[in-house]
């Protein structure tokens, strides 16, 4: 989840919710937002560029969020997984609205639809805004400046009722409320990365499956500067206000990154 525990605006609890509401603690200087398509960094480049490719093959490259700046590296060292805490039962249409709405808020991150499929939004020499207020030993403060942000489609932490799981953005009464199947959740106990005890709504075998092929493809693109070591949880870098991705993930983010080590992954 990238957005703080801030009180929901009244015009987010309407049909189009599609990422809890945001204010992800930038870092004090804001940057000037980077028109990397003026810079001659858009999909194209890559046909010629050596090195390190900006944007991944099988990527939907449509949309735009602002990137800030350069990464130091020239490409993320690692990344973080999100959650959305948003609606994602439309599939690809949750996921373009969660962009859009990402972008009007300053934002810049993968998306990966409740479908499987993934967004890309900036080239991968430039960062832009998704940890906020973070930390970690080794890489320091604000590290949207150095890992890509990877916001997966999906409901976030939900509260058990007699009509089913439920979303934060449900209203009491309301004909448009979302409830989840116990099929659709999955329970866990605070330990490792998990900083809540609780439901969560599950990602897909196809989110979780992109997630995978995503993360392998940028160790492979860049192996002297992306490390495994880094692709960490927002739970991890900012466990005192994040929970995700929490038990969306199948797995704890220790042994998400032992697969990625141990070889291929997708």
């Amino acid at each position: 989840m990238t957005a703080d525990d801030t009180p929901q605006p009244t015009e987010y609890f309407g049909d189009t919710v599609t990422e809890e509401p945001a204010l992800r603690m930038p870092d004090p200087i804001i940057e000037p937002i980077i028109d990397f398509d003026a810079l001659g960094l858009g999909p194209d480049a890559d046909a010629t560029r050596a090195g390190p490719k900006l944007w991944v093959p099988d990527a939907d490259t449509r949309l735009r969020m602002p990137a800030r700046g350069p990464y130091a590296k020239g490409h993320p060292v690692g990344a973080v997984v999100h959650f959305t805490a948003g609606r994602s039962e439309a599939g690809d249409a949750d996921a373009e609205r969660t962009v859009a709405y990402g972008k009007s808020q300053g934002h810049c991150y993968f998306c990966i639809s409740r479908t499987g499929r993934l967004y890309q939004t900036a080239p991968l020499s430039h960062w832009g805004y998704h940890a906020g207020e973070s930390h970690h030993p080794g890489l320091g403060d604000g590290l949207s400046r150095h890992l890509v942000g990877i916001e997966i489609c999906n409901a976030g932490l939900v509260t058990p009722t007699d009509k089913g799981f439920e979303p934060w953005w449900n209203k009491p009464g309301a004909a448009t409320n979302t409830y989840y199947t116990a099929a659709d959740v999955r329970y866990v106990t605070a330990g490792a990365n998990i900083t809540a005890t609780g439901h969560y709504h599950r990602y897909t075998e196809a989110q979780e499956a992109t997630l995978f092929r995503l993360l392998g493809w940028l160790r492979a693109n860049a192996p002297a500067i992306f490390e495994t070591r880094y692709v960490l949880g927002h739970d991890e870098i900012a466990p005192k206000r994040k929970t995700d991705p929490g038990g969306a993930l199948s797995m704890t983010m220790a042994a998400l990154r032992t697969r990625l080590e141990s070889g291929p992954v997708g």
